[in-house]
């Protein structure tokens, strides 16, 4: 799962091939790569594992968030997309003997309480850079009664769109979207996943099973 607005462009072009045969073969998604374990570890860089998309490679999506208005229900900018190959069963790194498989973040089914000045925890790649980690306590600033949208002051950079928030616990609470010099902004998990539920989705999702 990413931001829609990281892969718009992509799906955009994608629906124009699709009215264009001739432009099939030159689709945006089959030059796409998606790199999983891109990070530093004992002062070594680990180029990470190249992955595609697959050839159906669009699940569901819901469109970005018109600016300087608060996401709705339906809008929520996330896209859920089909990988060419299933990196949650593959071992991370090197595949050696007892090697441990990437798995999954577990999607949560019990809604999270937000409150204010709450802790967050941000995965990223600003930049396009190795992961990094950026945290900080009491910096979760605004709540939006609707659910849909969360501000904060974690820092980010440009490229982490997409990037996980978790809570001290590493629950996954939000999906990072939006950076700006007063705010960071998110949308909740809570949002995302019941609209999964309402385009019944989420329980394929549970079941860790290919979609």
């Amino acid at each position: 799962m990413t931001n829609y607005h990281v892969v718009k462009n992509i799906i955009l072009s994608e629906e124009e091939h699709n009215t264009d045969k001739s432009l099939r073969s030159a689709s945006a998604s089959n030059e796409s790569i998606l790199r999983f374990d891109f990070k530093i570890l004992a002062n070594t860089l680990n180029k990470g594992t190249e992955y595609r998309l697959d050839q159906d490679w669009l699940i569901d999506k819901s469109s970005d968030v018109t600016k300087n208005q608060l996401p709705q229900p339906d809008k929520l900018d996330y896209a859920l997309l089909r990988v060419d190959g299933e990196p949650g069963n593959k071992p991370i790194g090197a595949s050696t003997e007892g090697s441990v498989k990437r798995g999954w973040i577990e999607i949560p089914t019990n809604a999270h309480e937000f409150k204010i000045n709450q802790a967050l925890f941000i995965l990223q790649h600003p930049l396009g850079e190795p992961l990094k980690l950026a945290f900080d306590l009491d910096v979760i600033k605004d709540i939006d009664p609707s659910g849909t949208l969360i501000k904060y002051r974690t820092n980010t950079d440009y490229g982490s769109s997409g990037s996980p928030c978790f809570d001290s616990n590493w629950n996954l609470v939000a999906l990072h979207h939006t950076g700006s010099p007063s705010y960071n902004a998110g949308t909740p998990v809570n949002a995302i996943v019941k609209l999964l539920d309402q385009r019944n989705i989420l329980e394929k999702i549970l079941s860790r099973q290919p979609i």
